[in-house]
C-alpha cells in the first residue's frame, strides 16, 4: 500500500497551474522498477482577477487533461514527468509546459512511533507546443524554469503523517524571475483510504504587473486544498480533490476540481 500512497501524494502537486507549474514532489519512493501513471480531468473557474493586488470582475474557465508518471530508478532515485493539455476556448487549447524531475532520498530516521524522511529533488519545467500567449485567455507563458525543493516527512505507524517542502524557482524565460514556494500538508494515509488537507504559498521576487490574464510578469498567491483517494484493486485507484485560492496579485481568485484515476505496477 505504501506505493499507492506514494502516488496519490505526487498527484496533490502535478496537477498544472495555468500561471506556474507547481513541483510534483512528495514524501515517499517509489522502489526499483516500479512505475506508476495517472490521468487527470481539472476544471478551474475565477470570476476575479488580481492585477496586482487590484481586484478586477473578470472570468474564466480552463480546462486541463494531464498525464502523470512516476517510477524508481532505484530505491534513492525517482523521475517525475507531468504533461498538461489545457484549454480556455476553441482558440487557445495546446499542450502547455511540461515537468521533468528527479528526487532524491537523502536518508530516514526511525523513531518510537513513526519514522522522518529528508527529500531534495530538480526539477525543470518547459513549454513542449507553440501555443499563442498573445490572445485574451491564453494558456500560459511558455515559461522555463528550474525547480531545486528540499522536502521533510514524518510518517506515523497509525497512518497519519506531515510534510512540508520548500526551495526555489529560477524562471529564465519569458522573463528572469525568481520564486519562493512553501507547500504544507498533513492527513492519514490507510490501508482503505487516503485523505489530506494542504496549503500552498507562492511567492515571486520582484513580480511585475500584469498584461493579460494568466499572462503576467509573475504572479503571488495562497490557496488550500483537500484530497480523497481510494484504492480500487491492486492496480488501480481513484481520487477527487479541490483547491481554492485565497489571495495574492497577478493571479485569478479560481476555485478548482481534480478527478481521475490511477494505474499502478
Amino acid at each position: 500500500m505504501k506505493r499507492a500512497i506514494l502516488f496519490t501524494i505526487v498527484l496533490i502537486l502535478s496537477w498544472t497551474s495555468v500561471v506556474l507549474a507547481q513541483g510534483p514532489i512528495d514524501g515517499y519512493m517509489k522502489g526499483k522498477g516500479h512505475i506508476d501513471a495517472a490521468f487527470t480531468y481539472s476544471s478551474e473557474f475565477f470570476d476575479t482577477y488580481l492585477f496586482g493586488k487590484e481586484r478586477q470582475s473578470i472570468s474564466n474557465q480552463t480546462h486541463t487533461i494531464s498525464l502523470f508518471a512516476t517510477g524508481g530508478f532505484s530505491d534513492m532515485l525517482d523521475f517525475v514527468l507531468s504533461v498538461p493539455y489545457i484549454w480556455t476556448d476553441s482558440l487557445n487549447r495546446n499542450f502547455q509546459d511540461a515537468i521533468l524531475a528527479l528526487k532524491f532520498l537523502n536518508g530516514t530516521q526511525e523513531t518510537d512511533h513513526g519514522q522522518w524522511s529528508l527529500i531534495t529533488a530538480v526539477g525543470l519545467t518547459f513549454p513542449i507546443s507553440n501555443y499563442r500567449t498573445d490572445t485574451e485567455r491564453p494558456i500560459g507563458q511558455k515559461a522555463i524554469a528550474f525547480q531545486p525543493r528540499v522536502l521533510a516527512q514524518y510518517q506515523d505507524q497509525s497512518g497519519f503523517f506531515f510534510m512540508a517542502q520548500s526551495g526555489l524557482d529560477f524562471r529564465v524565460a519569458p522573463t528572469d524571475k525568481i520564486g519562493f514556494p512553501l507547500i504544507v500538508r498533513g492527513g492519514y494515509a490507510g490501508a482503505k483510504v487516503y485523505a489530506d488537507l494542504w496549503f500552498d504559498l507562492f511567492k515571486t521576487i520582484n513580480p511585475g504587473v500584469d498584461t493579460g490574464i494568466q499572462a503576467g510578469e509573475g504572479s503571488d498567491w495562497y490557496k488550500v486544498g483537500a484530497t480523497l483517494y481510494k484504492p480500487v484493486g491492486r492496480h488501480l485507484g481513484l481520487f477527487i480533490s479541490g483547491a481554492i485560492y485565497l489571495g495574492g496579485r497577478n493571479i485569478g481568485l479560481a476555485q478548482r476540481v481534480n478527478v481521475g484515476f490511477v494505474l499502478r505496477k
